[in-house]
């Protein structure tokens, strides 16, 4: 079990390195990166209140939560550059890094624009 009591307590059946959990209090499926060096668990929970939680691993304490646009589908953290990756239906793309110890968003790459793809 990790968190407090609020929308982000989350539960899994499986080890922290699973690809997704469910959340508690929210009833509902979070998505999931992990950073095994530094022992962090990425949460991106995707309905009542959209958010990427950081939890440490080990103890399950959360130490970190950011608002991210709505519609994440998929989280990816990238151990080489130490950027997590969070696919958002409002945004495509969203860049997560570590700047002065404080999680922020670092870019947004929206989605291509149907007229821009190229059907050969």
């Amino acid at each position: 079990m990790f968190g407090g009591r609020d929308d982000h307590q989350i539960f899994s059946s499986k080890a922290a390195g699973a690809d997704h959990v469910h959340s508690h209090a929210a009833k509902q499926r979070v998505y999931v990166g992990k950073d095994a060096e530094q022992g962090l668990l990425f949460v991106g929970c995707p309905k009542k209140k959209p958010m990427v939680v950081v939890f440490d691993a080990i103890s399950g304490k959360k130490i970190a939560s950011l608002v991210i646009p709505a519609g994440i589908d998929d989280l990816h953290f990238d151990p080489k550059s130490g950027r997590l990756y969070a696919s958002c239906s409002e945004s495509a793309l969203i860049v997560i890094e570590k700047v002065a110890g404080e999680y922020k968003i670092v870019e947004k790459k929206p989605p291509p624009r149907f007229s821009d793809l190229s059907l050969v």
